[in-house]
């Protein structure tokens, strides 16, 4: 018998207390028994300790997401009965090991991540394991060419993991039309097939990593396509204010050239008017050349020239003045504001997809 087993009573005993509280006595009768879900801490030795830590809290807060879902983390054990030091004293530092003590914590399943990189992909595996029937039940890869991904990859991963981990058990089974805690719908087969294809994104360049936008599965988005996507599908203007002008061009070069166009056109008046009535004034400029007087021809050659450097000069201005969308890159928004509206589109999504599927209108 392994050493884990002679602490399992102890903790089965001890933690339930704990996690009650000392209210637990008097308060009304509890709504029906969630599932249990204990995820244990990322394993990988590829990211940073800080980077595991905030990954599996992000695979945890998306479990708690489900109202039929109790999401218990390996932090939230060692906070509770200082885990860590337990399992040094007993030797308990293997996933078997925690799973046990998973069992006797009443947590039915277990998730288990593992992250790595496959040359410049980053890779997550996250498994499900019935603690009850001592199986796998469920395993969900999520593939990645940056962190920053993982925010907006994690949630579909956890719920196709739900979906399938729960399949047999009559829970949270992800269809089309059932409600996560913060009002967004889980949805499943066909429904999670569109959702995901039009489910916006941030995509971040593999070589220059400063360099990101807007993405969904077919296409790259500018900053002001997105505001208007998003107004579109939310009904919500919060985002107006960056729908913005980017054109570059500025209107100094084309206002030079209108204005030195429309000098030379001035001064070339005078010199054909002395070439070509006041002939007494400039002689020089009365002379024939080729047939017609100096100032005439040279006058009337800066005329035109003066003439084509101001239509120019106004084409360039009006194209200055052009609202354009600017390239995918450009951006006055914050990553991480992007980021948070992003997650609100897809929320508006998920719920609209969910209505049409359900033959209802959207909401």
């Amino acid at each position: 018998m392994r050493a884990p087993l002679l602490v399992l009573p102890l903790l089965a005993s001890v933690l339930p207390a704990l996690l009650a509280g000392p209210a637990a006595a008097t308060e009304p009768p509890a709504a029906p028994a969630k599932t249990k879900v204990l995820v244990l801490d990322v394993k990988s030795t590829d990211l940073q300790p800080s980077e595991v830590a905030t990954l599996t809290s992000l695979i945890t807060s998306k479990l708690a997401r489900y109202q039929e879902i109790e999401a218990i983390s390996g932090q939230d054990l060692r906070r509770l009965v200082d885990l860590e030091a337990q399992k040094q004293a007993i030797g308990c530092d293997d996933a078997g090991c925690l799973a046990e003590m998973a069992g006797a914590l009443g947590a039915q399943i277990v998730i288990f991540g593992q992250a790595g990189r496959l040359g410049g992909v980053l890779v997550v595996t996250l498994d499900a394991f019935d603690a009850q029937k001592g199986v796998a039940v469920a395993r969900q890869p999520i593939e990645a060419s940056d962190l920053g991904q993982l925010p907006n990859l994690v949630g579909p991963a956890v719920d196709r993991l739900v979906t399938a981990a729960f399949k047999e058990r009559g829970g949270a089974g992800g269809v089309a039309g059932e409600t996560l805690k913060d009002g967004g719908p889980i949805l499943s087969g066909r429904a999670r097939e569109v959702f995901e294809q039009a489910a916006m994104d941030l995509c971040v360049d593999g070589g220059e990593k400063l360099d990101w936008w807007f993405c969904d599965k077919g296409q790259r988005y500018t900053e002001n396509a997105f505001v208007r996507r998003y107004r579109d599908l939310t009904g919500a203007r919060d985002l107006d204010q960056f729908e913005v002008n980017r054109n570059k061009a500025g209107v100094l070069w084309p206002s030079l050239t209108v204005a030195g166009g429309a000098v030379l056109v001035l001064a070339s008046l005078p010199v054909m008017y002395f070439g070509a009535i006041d002939k007494g004034t400039v002689p020089v400029l009365a002379q024939d050349y080729q047939g017609a007087p100096i100032g005439v021809s040279v006058g009337g050659l800066g005329a035109l020239v003066g003439l084509g450097l101001s239509a120019w000069g106004g084409w360039m201005f009006l194209d200055a003045m052009k609202f354009t969308d600017g390239k995918p890159t450009d951006h006055t928004m914050k990553e991480a504001a992007a980021r948070e509206a992003t997650e609100r589109h897809n929320a508006a999504l998920a719920t609209k997809t969910a209505s049409d599927f359900a033959g209802a209108p959207a909401q």
